[in-house]
């Protein structure tokens, strides 16, 4: 059964295998999903990054936001 949300936003992610499961669960697993604001701990590796990029989506629209401070402008939208 798909879930029906579409805006999730989750502070304080340390980047957990349990983080990112919970992640890749809603993006695969909410077909309206539009916005999913993820803000982290502390910075991350840019290979994190790029894993959050290669996660299937349900929606074509989800934009998923990466609110990083170590960012010169403080977030990242990663798109599908």
């Amino acid at each position: 059964m798909p879930i029906q949300v579409r805006h999730v936003a989750i502070d304080g992610i340390f980047g957990t295998d349990l983080e990112l499961d919970f992640i890749k669960f809603l993006l695969l697993y909410s077909p309206m999903l539009e916005k999913m604001t993820l803000k982290p701990v502390e910075s991350f590796t840019p290979e994190l990054v790029r894993g959050l990029i290669r996660f299937k989506r349900a929606s074509g629209e989800a934009e998923v936001i990466w609110e990083d401070s170590s960012l010169h402008n403080d977030y990242l939208v990663i798109d599908n």
